[in-house]
């Protein structure tokens, strides 16, 4: 199943969600209602393979990049104050937080990218690029870019 933003008479639509078998939920923006699917097909078709996506892991993957956005493969050390490990885990899932103090440092494999920047930044200087330098140089960089546009 894939989203889709319909626009029609109901208004817009913003996610169709596989419900049962035969009815979906229809997410609008406050209501929810449902519809029937009298038919629905599928075509089968086959899938080139390509040798270099062979060892491929989506998962790791899926932990390495910050929305779709790709980067240079970096492992990094991060720092996490006690009462944010718990985004660390949910992001970077099976991690092995180490207790230094006022928190925990992990390793971990980013891409690192504008977006992975943005999300340190929601954090507002509480999670911290520890190692490596030049990674936790272009973060400043990137801070000292957006602070030179606004002023």
């Amino acid at each position: 199943m894939y989203f889709r933003t319909f626009k029609g008479t109901v208004g817009n639509i913003i996610a169709i969600i596989p419900s049962m078998l035969t009815n979906y939920v229809i997410s609008k923006a406050v209501q929810d209602f449902y519809i029937t699917v009298k038919s629905l097909s599928c075509k089968k078709q086959s899938i080139t393979k390509k040798k270099e996506y062979d060892n491929f892991d989506l998962n790791a993957y899926r932990k390495e990049s910050f929305s779709m956005f790709s980067g240079e493969k970096v492992e990094v050390t991060l720092f996490f104050p006690r009462d944010l490990i718990y985004v660390a885990k949910e992001r970077f899932g099976d991690i092995i937080p180490v207790s230094v103090d006022n928190g925990y440092t992990i390793h971990t494999t980013v891409r690192v990218s504008k977006t992975f920047f943005a999300w340190l930044s929601t954090f507002e200087g509480q999670v911290k690029i520890i190692d490596p330098k030049p990674t936790r140089q272009q973060f400043k960089e990137f801070i000292t870019g957006i602070l030179a546009k606004i002023e």
